[in-house]
């Protein structure tokens, strides 16, 4: 790790429109206060806005320059040179190897896609996100934006396109995993529904395994949960082991779509075991804000069967979060 103190230097004696004294702003999502601080003496016009990598395209697109750091960047991209995915204007190194750099970024279609698809313009979002990766194709939010604007028109052929696009760049980024396997399962889910008899089950199977690689690479991944758990709820894959196993995990990573309950219920039903059934519907209660029937279900599984592990920390969960609510309600 490199300090961010030279990369400021050279953007505040280098970039013309800082130097001009014009107001600019740099994206940033490593070493932020510090940044701050050196533009405050090298140049007071910089605005340095903060984002998650990831999101970097998503709240705030408009800004020109980015500092980087290869500090938690994917290995397949750094692997395959598509990172940084921007004109580089200037790299500091340690031993050859590219450490931070100051990037460019001179088209703004990336955030417009992305504020086409929060708005459900699909269409818009596709052309937005194609004029983005005809500047910078190494930008891996393009190809997955245009994925799943792709995937929002039920355009698999285009989906597949992005989905290559975005693999070609690493295929061990834990978010473009996601979408692959989303494109596999959405294949299959088309062909199931368009044509019962003969399923594209080839598909389901590469869902299966792209969705594993994904939380394989990351335990916290909560959509693999999700959509691992309903590829095991399919008639041809049917297996409640793994169904119990994924919505488990799912609800212990922070997942947030409470429909995995319901199918985790169902399932749980099916199989006669009211424990599990209990827990997620206990778990749904949470996540829809019913603090109350949450808290008594996670006693009545924890006082039935205090080994199951997910009751159990479930239970204590909840148990310290209503103590300290008596305690705020004491202290009122």
């Amino acid at each position: 790790m490199i300090s961010v103190k030279p990369l400021v230097k050279w953007a505040a004696e280098n970039i013309p429109e800082i130097k001009e004294g014009k107001e600019v702003t740099i994206c940033m999502s490593d070493q932020v206060e510090a940044a701050r601080h050196y533009f405050k003496t090298y140049a007071p016009n910089v605005k340095v806005y903060w984002s998650r990598y990831a999101e970097r395209d998503k709240k705030n697109y408009n800004w020109d320059y980015t500092i980087l750091f290869n500090r938690f960047m994917n290995e397949g991209h750094m692997k395959n040179g598509a990172w940084p995915p921007y004109e580089v204007l200037h790299e500091e190194k340690s031993g050859g190897v590219t450490m931070g750099v100051v990037c460019k970024k001179t088209s703004r279609a990336g955030g417009e896609g992305r504020k086409a698809l929060s708005q459900q313009r699909f269409q818009d979002a596709i052309t937005a996100f194609n004029q983005e990766l005809s500047v910078y194709p190494k930008n891996e939010l393009a190809w997955l934006g245009l994925a799943e604007a792709a995937r929002s028109l039920g355009d698999y052929p285009t989906m597949k396109k992005a989905v290559d696009g975005a693999m070609g760049l690493s295929n061990s980024h834990v978010n473009t995993l996601g979408m692959a396997g989303m494109y596999h399962f959405f294949k299959y889910d088309n062909s199931r529904r368009t044509n019962p008899a003969a399923p594209d089950n080839a598909a389901l199977d590469s869902a299966i395994i792209v969705f594993g690689k994904a939380i394989e690479l990351n335990y916290k991944y909560a959509y693999g949960y999700y959509f691992l758990t309903n590829c095991y709820v399919q008639p041809q894959k049917y297996n409640a082991k793994k169904v119990f196993e994924y919505v488990e995990a799912f609800s212990e990573n922070n997942g947030n779509i409470p429909q995995i309950y319901d199918v985790g219920i169902q399932v749980a039903q099916r199989e006669k075991d009211q424990l599990r059934a209990n827990y997620f519907t206990a778990r749904k209660a949470l996540l829809q804000n019913n603090g109350q029937q949450a808290y008594q279900l996670a006693k009545q599984i924890f006082e039935t069967n205090p080994k199951y592990e997910p009751g159990r920390k479930f239970w204590e969960m909840m148990d310290e979060l209503a103590k300290k609510q008596q305690k705020q309600q004491l202290q009122k």
